[in-house]
């Protein structure tokens, strides 16, 4: 754990901070025309713009994105996360996977909702969104195997039109007391 970031195991999974060797492993993902799932290609300018504005959001706002790993390879996966940036309606349940998990299915969907788990159990936060474009059928599909279903669109300044994909609850635990995301208060 870092001084913010706490992190998360799964069966297969790591959920640790974000660094400088992720942010290498997503410059290198974003130059790949595969990375068009996840709204790429990226300049590798755009991309440390990103992977920087997703680990200040935990000091901000005491949730945020965590890199994905494999435990067996500690190969890079991706990153899962709870962020509200300005102008959002919500805070939001995102990830961008890239393809070091394509032979372990079902890992995506282990990320996700070790994600959802915690941001309900420490932050008190759900039912989250995820903001999915239209035309992205991957996270469309993913979002519903974790059980998300399409509630309604938004349009957002920088980023157009997107469904918000509402998720249910983790089980039937209690409902914890809530933490403010703002002025580092409720941080772990």
């Amino acid at each position: 754990m870092t001084a913010l970031v706490p992190e998360i195991e799964t069966r297969r999974l790591r959920l640790r901070a974000l660094t400088r060797r992720d942010f290498e492993a997503e410059a290198a993902w974003f130059a790949r025309p595969a990375s068009a799932r996840n709204g790429g290609p990226k300049a590798r300018e755009a991309v440390w713009r990103v992977v920087a504005a997703m680990i200040g959001h935990w000091t901000l706002e005491s949730v945020g994105f965590w890199a994905v790993e494999r435990r067996d390879t500690r190969a890079y996966c991706g990153r899962v996360g709870v962020w509200n940036p300005e102008g959002w309606p919500e805070p939001e349940l995102g990830w961008t996977f890239t393809d070091g998990a394509d032979d372990l299915p079902g890992a995506e969907a282990e990320a996700i909702l070790a994600a959802r788990d915690w941001a309900w159990r420490e932050r008190a936060l759900g039912p989250l969104a995820s903001l999915i474009r239209p035309t992205d059928g991957r996270a469309r599909r993913l979002a519903a195997d974790v059980g998300a279903r399409m509630e309604r669109g938004v349009k957002l300044p920088d980023a157009g039109l997107v469904e918000i994909h509402r998720h249910a609850l983790p089980g039937d635990a209690p409902r914890p007391a809530r933490h403010a995301m703002h002025s580092g208060e409720g941080r772990a």
